[in-house]
């Protein structure tokens, strides 16, 4: 129940957010964008749009929760780590990964995160036991991960766009 009581502050909250975003670009941009209101006003039905289905809400929320998991558990956490012989429970593993994504959005300046990610891992690694010379080796797993899962899409795409240009 008290989870449920938690849930409506955060669906609460969200709903109350698009009055405080128009309030506060205006503060910020002044009159640069005439239509501040009417996108406010969209983008307060939107939610009210989404929150309107709480049952799907939970379902999309606990869906992404099990992807969260999922990845957790993969090349680039729990099973990395084990692997490489460090002592890390799943809930650990889970826990280093949630905790490297807040570093890697605020980093989106960085092309690839060059150094980040290893530094985030080394560090959050450190707060879990992993020592510093297997957290980096996690590190690289995973961008050998992304490196394989990335670059048969990237020529896909090209593949597909330079059929695309070729018969127009």
């Amino acid at each position: 129940m008290a989870a449920l009581h938690q849930w409506g502050r955060f669906v609460a909250a969200q709903q109350g957010a698009a009055k405080l975003f128009a309030r506060l670009s205006r503060h910020i941009i002044g009159e640069w964008f005439a239509n501040t209101q009417e996108r406010a006003k969209t983008l307060a039905a939107e939610f009210s749009l989404i929150y309107g289905h709480i049952i799907r809400l939970a379902l999309c929320v606990s869906v992404h929760q099990l992807a969260w998991i999922g990845t957790g558990t993969g090349i680039g956490g729990w099973i990395a780590f084990r692997l490489l012989g460090a002592k890390v429970t799943l809930a650990q593993a889970i826990a280093i990964k949630g905790l490297l994504h807040p570093v890697l959005a605020i980093a989106f300046l960085v092309p690839g995160h060059v150094d980040l990610q290893e530094a985030a891992y080394i560090g959050f690694g450190a707060a879990f036991g992993v020592s510093p010379e297997i957290a980096p080796t996690a590190s690289l797993l995973r961008r050998a991960r992304d490196l394989a899962l990335g670059i048969p899409n990237l020529l896909c795409w090209q593949w597909l766009e330079w059929r695309r240009l070729r018969n127009p």
